[in-house]
């Protein structure tokens, strides 16, 4: 069988829980199930590339015309002008579409009805802050995304949040058709991950670590809905007023627009010597990072379900996260992880330092949460999905064709 995932931007050009995702789940499909995966992808390459990707699935990239209306870097909305002809060269049985509403999801989508192939979506969600983005995605939602959400054979939701979400753009008609499953993680890949060392090299590119006091860490895209800006407030009163002026704060992650507000705020308050500003690193360095810092912290205000928690759950580290629906599907408060109400400054700050003084709690709950990844196995996902959704998909489709002789 021959499956083609489509998504507006992907591994390795682009490192985020998605695209970490897709490029995982392509991986274990194409090893486990032997398929042929295409994974399909706008990019600034000025031509079509196709490359195999660890000698397991092809990407294929396709230039884009980026649409400028809006300030997001991430450029959700991309025009992918020769999608057709490739899916037509291609010949995919069956599309995975990963991501609701962006440009290259959504012309996948209509070329699967055209063709009368079967489309299966995958929901992770985001949120617009621009009042005329918004504007747009409604008119998207109730004009074009409820056709294709009825439309879709499947429609896989990250968390609760996204299922009723879906729900309520597509109508009741959809609920038989909708599956919640949070992201997976390949565990076998994360374990050869712990057995490499934290060498002298390591050392020397983030020096800091090397320093005395909590370091806490950040991994997140540079945009508003992460809570940054909650965070680094919350490290003032933890630096200034609670005097623990050796907790550092270790951010990684692409700016998305919001480089230039985190310096400020960081330099406004004061804590320069707290906060530490990576911006893109090697996935492989982030792992390393996981090892080398005490405590997990993630303040978004708006999530599905970050690959990043299932990560450090893994690594047996410590995670205060806010309350959100994706992130409470996954980590139990005070079990495998602490909770914190989104945007509360002082409940969050109250909560790294009594952590940051309490290292047998750290590792009770950061040992808890480690046992807790076997549930979340990139091999289990990869069943569900062949034997749950891929399976019926293909099912459905030869019966009706057989219908139509």
């Amino acid at each position: 069988m021959k499956i083609a995932f489509v998504t507006h931007t992907a591994y390795p050009e682009f490192i985020g829980g998605r695209e970490q995702h897709v490029h995982f789940f392509a991986k274990a499909c194409s090893e486990l199930k032997k398929d042929d995966i295409v994974v399909f992808t706008s990019g600034n390459a000025r031509k079509v590339t196709r490359q195999r990707i660890d000698d397991t699935y092809w990407l294929v990239e396709i230039p884009n015309i980026p649409i400028t209306v809006s300030k997001n870097p991430l450029q959700i909305y991309r025009i992918v002008p020769q999608l057709y002809n490739l899916f037509k060269k291609e010949k995919p049985d069956i599309l995975h579409l990963f991501e609701y509403g962006s440009y290259t999801t959504t012309v996948a989508a209509f070329y699967a009805i055209r063709r009368n192939l079967p489309f299966v979506l995958t929901v992770y969600g985001y949120q617009l802050t621009n009042p005329i983005l918004r504007l747009c995605k409604k008119i998207y939602d109730f004009v074009i995304g409820k056709y294709l959400l009825r439309k879709s054979r499947a429609i896989i939701c990250v968390s609760k949040q996204q299922y009723h979400e879906m729900l309520f753009i597509g109508g009741k008609n959809i609920k038989e058709k909708i599956f919640i499953k949070a992201n997976n993680i390949p565990l076998g890949y994360y374990k050869d991950s712990k057995l490499q060392k934290l060498d002298d090299d390591f050392y020397q590119d983030f020096p800091f670590l090397k320093e005395k006091g909590i370091k806490l860490l950040t991994v997140a895209r540079m945009l508003p809905r992460k809570g940054i800006d909650i965070l680094i407030k919350a490290l003032y009163i933890i630096v200034h007023k609670h005097k623990m002026r050796d907790v550092k704060l270790i951010l990684a992650g692409p700016d998305c627009g919001e480089y230039r507000n985190i310096e400020t705020m960081v330099h406004n308050l004061g804590l320069a010597y707290n906060v530490h500003l990576l911006g893109v690193i090697s996935h492989t360095n982030i792992m390393k990072l996981f090892r080398a810092v005490d405590i997990i912290v993630s303040p978004s205000l708006y999530e599905g379900v970050p690959l990043v928690l299932l990560e450090a759950m893994f690594f047996g580290k410590l995670i205060i996260a806010s309350a959100l629906p994706g992130v409470k599907d996954v980590i139990k408060d005070g079990e495998t992880g602490v909770l914190v109400e989104p945007g509360d400054i002082h409940s969050l700050a109250q909560a790294i330092i009594t952590f940051s003084l309490d290292s047998i709690a750290r590792n009770r709950i950061g040992k808890q949460a480690r046992e807790a990844t076997h549930s979340y196995d990139s091999s289990r996902e990869v069943e569900f999905l062949y034997d749950t959704i891929y399976a019926g998909t293909i099912s459905r489709q030869n019966q009706e064709m057989r219908n139509n002789l």
